[in-house]
């Protein structure tokens, strides 16, 4: 069920910047934990809306620790056939370091059929483990590999990069178990209308990547990214491969708090 993948696979002081020229650098980690966003993006099969996902974020304590808190919610099209309407929250708490950021606790809560914390990890980096829970029991004990999240920190990550010349890989504990997911950032700039803009064209920054885990929505594996050149590198729309085609996930809503 990790619905970040397929988003989360933005922003800047004013308009001004979402239009800055585009050697302008990507964030670093602190600009994007100094900030309070809310996004809303459409997820579409063709004329088909299949739902939407929402990702916020705020501060909180955890152990005694800063954390931030970041939420991916996931909510299906009741209309669509022989899947009714769904919601899901995908949970984690983030810390970071001088390169990267990393969850102590990611968990899912199933709200169409009341289930809190469905399913939960605690990664646990001093002895080098995950622990897993499924429905509030102890479900198994995985390696913990590195720096890992349930997937809401790729939402992130990816903006690091964006407008860069690298690849990154990113390990995602999903369902008892761990998946890579790795990115291809490039420097190479399309052109594309977007809805937070007016529909006006803006300029974006590509990347690509691909992951053996799969989603919602039949995401079966291969997704791409596309990110505003401004200095926050907003992420504006992505597109994952499906059993047949590909789903388009758009940002339709973005406020900051």
């Amino acid at each position: 069920m990790p619905v970040v993948v397929l988003v989360i696979l933005f922003f800047a002081a004013d308009v001004r910047s979402w239009f800055s020229a585009s050697d302008v650098p990507p964030p670093e980690i602190e600009d994007l934990f100094g900030v309070t966003e809310r996004f809303t993006y459409e997820v579409r099969y063709g004329f088909m809306r299949l739902g939407n996902v929402h990702v916020f974020h705020s501060d909180t304590l955890y152990n005694g620790k800063n954390h931030r808190k970041v939420t991916a919610v996931m909510t299906s099209n009741s209309n669509v056939p022989f899947v009714g309407y769904r919601e899901y929250h995908y949970n984690t708490l983030l810390v970071y370091n001088d390169t990267t950021m990393y969850s102590n606790l990611f968990w899912v809560d199933n709200i169409h059929d009341e289930i809190e914390s469905e399913s939960r990890f605690e990664f646990d980096y001093e002895n080098g483990v995950v622990y897993s829970w499924q429905k509030g029991e102890p479900s198994d004990t995985l390696e913990l590999k590195g720096p890992s999240d349930g997937g809401p920190a790729l939402f992130h990550l990816g903006r690091l990069i964006a407008g860069k010349d690298k690849d990154m890989s990113y390990t995602i504990y999903i369902d008892d178990e761990f998946n890579d997911v790795f990115i291809e950032s490039t420097s190479d700039i399309d052109m594309i209308r977007s809805d937070i803009f007016d529909e006006r064209r803006v300029p974006v920054y590509r990347s690509s990547g691909h992951t053996s885990l799969t989603g919602p929505f039949g995401f079966s594996g291969r997704f791409r990214a596309l990110h505003h050149t401004g200095e926050m590198r907003i992420p504006l729309e992505a597109r994952a491969s499906v059993w047949i085609g590909n789903v388009t996930i758009r940002l339709i809503e973005y406020e900051t708090l």
